[in-house]
């Protein structure tokens, strides 16, 4: 008769701690050679505690959220960091565009390009030299506000070569070349409209030729003038890209100072609260304001 031996038993302790051996001996990548996307890296849990706040927000009200934390940032010059380039570029932007349209309005009205900017302004209508300044500010805030602040204040880490050729191509296009091609054409239209006898142009190729001639005064400036924008674009850059390293770290070591930014930001008016106030205290417009209980909840 044939006996059939048992069969061996399974120990499944046995099989967990060879399993445990050979798991130790293979070798284990450190996290800094693996690269991670943003998406797993926000699900690893290595997201910022600013981040993971208002990640729940839409897109507007995280920017207005962003913009009021550093308007009410606790350290100034931090603060000052990332507000100053704005102002910076819009005041550079600005005086190129006077110099500009003071150059164009003196070659056009004067026929003397050379003449000094205070005879220009003092001598030439003054609508084209307001006018190309109050464009080009508007152009560049406009710009500023739309394209560029955004990719600064987001979560991604901006690129310091792409926000500088970025805000190098703002400020010369909104400062220099903007102005250089539409204040010839009010110049020209106030001096239709002083001397009858200049020639109006009748189609498309008469308009970009008189554009052409009457800007022509301006080139030897644009370069110049192009290059102190270059200039500021740098400085800003490094002073956008400085203020918020330093913004952010601090919120991602510390997040109890977002909580008193944020408490501080809530409190703080905004313009339209102020007029409000202002218009409030006159019995006749009280009736044309918003009523303060229907107003949408802060952040």
């Amino acid at each position: 008769m044939v006996t059939s031996n048992p069969s061996a038993t399974v120990d499944p302790v046995s099989i967990w701690v060879r399993s445990q051996i050979l798991d130790s001996k293979e070798p284990n990548l450190p996290n800094d050679l693996i690269s991670k996307t943003d998406v797993a890296t926000r699900y690893a849990g290595q997201r910022s505690a600013l981040w993971t706040s208002i990640s729940e927000m839409a897109g507007p009200n995280r920017q207005k959220f962003i913009s009021r934390m550093v308007k009410n940032w606790p350290y100034a010059k931090e603060r000052y960091a990332l507000i100053f380039p704005m102002h910076a570029g819009l005041v550079s932007s600005c005086l190129c565009a006077n110099l500009i349209a003071a150059r164009i309005n003196s070659d056009i009205f004067l026929y003397n390009p050379k003449i000094s900017f205070l005879q220009s302004i003092r001598r030439c209508p003054k609508s084209p030299w307001v006018f190309a300044i109050y464009t080009t500010g508007i152009t560049y805030f406009a710009f500023y506000n739309l394209f560029f602040e955004k990719t600064i204040l987001g979560e991604d880490e901006p690129c310091t070569s792409c926000t500088l050729s970025r805000l190098s191509t703002l400020l010369i296009g909104a400062g220099v070349l903007f102005p250089a091609v539409t204040t010839p054409a009010l110049s020209h239209y106030m001096h239709v409209r002083h001397n009858p006898g200049v020639p109006v142009t009748k189609n498309l190729l008469e308009f970009v030729t008189m554009l052409f001639v009457t800007s022509k005064s301006t080139w030897s400036l644009l370069p110049k003038l192009a290059v102190c924008q270059l200039i500021v674009a740098s400085v800003s850059t490094y002073s956008l890209l400085w203020g918020r390293s330093r913004i952010f770290n601090t919120v991602a070591i510390d997040p109890d100072i977002l909580t008193e930014t944020v408490i501080s930001a809530e409190k703080e008016k905004t313009v339209k609260e102020k007029l409000n106030s202002i218009f409030s205290k006159v019995s006749f417009l009280r009736s044309f304001l918003d009523d303060p209980t229907e107003a949408p909840p802060k952040y």
